[in-house]
């Protein structure tokens, strides 16, 4: 019994295939890591927090310690305390000040430091990294100095994410590979149904020549 698919068959289940295979690819890149492994809620209160356990997935990977905050009605003055510079804070001093580390499993210190200002957006502020190995797992310690005061009302969160270069290029590859499976993969289903198309017409035109004999 012969099982082979026709021609046309072949070659359209393959233009298909080519088409979805960007977007399988970079929608496994999407789901392969974890690129938020912490984020959790704190309170600036003059004390020790330390978060919960967290484990990385990229191997040698940078990731990022960083402060998130929720807009409070003065956007202004919330990052004038944050310590944000935008040379209207002459009259508003930064609330927000504490020591950090972050430390293995075994309570080896991996990196530590003061904050300050790495980069920020919004009411986001990063204030350290550090380098990690895939599987490993690490907490992160605050020694915090002074209470932040209103900021505590704006849901500070402590989250700790992988370094943009793992994943920055994803949603422009997901979006292009979007596009890709479109065209190619319509172009693709159209050479699967054409035939089939053309023979429905073809048996309708037979069909009618028998009606008239």
């Amino acid at each position: 019994m012969n099982t082979r698919w026709p021609l046309h068959r072949s070659i359209g289940i393959g233009i298909i295939l080519i088409g979805v295979a960007p977007v399988i690819y970079s929608a496994a890149r999407i789901f392969s890591h974890n690129w938020v492994p912490l984020s959790v809620p704190l309170r600036l209160v003059p004390g020790e927090f330390h978060s919960p356990e967290f484990k990385t997935d990229i191997n040698d990977g940078r990731y990022l310690v960083e402060l998130r905050l929720s807009e409070l009605p003065n956007l202004e003055r919330e990052k004038c305390e944050m310590g944000i510079p935008l040379g209207r804070c002459e009259s508003i001093d930064q609330t927000v000040d504490f020591d950090w580390q972050v430390v293995s499993i075994d309570g080896e210190t991996v990196q530590s430091g003061q904050y300050k200002l790495l980069f920020f957006g919004g009411v986001e502020v990063g204030f350290g990294e550090f380098r990690a190995k895939r599987g490993g797992r690490y907490k992160v310690l605050l020694h915090v100095r002074r209470d932040a005061g209103e900021l505590n009302t704006a849901n500070p969160t402590l989250v700790v994410e992988s370094g943009g270069e793992y994943w920055e290029e994803i949603p422009d590859l997901y979006g292009y590979s979007l596009l890709w499976a479109k065209y190619v993969g319509g172009l693709g289903l159209l050479w699967l149904l054409l035939p089939v198309c053309f023979m429905a017409l073809r048996r309708r035109k037979d069909s009618r020549v028998d009606d008239r004999c």
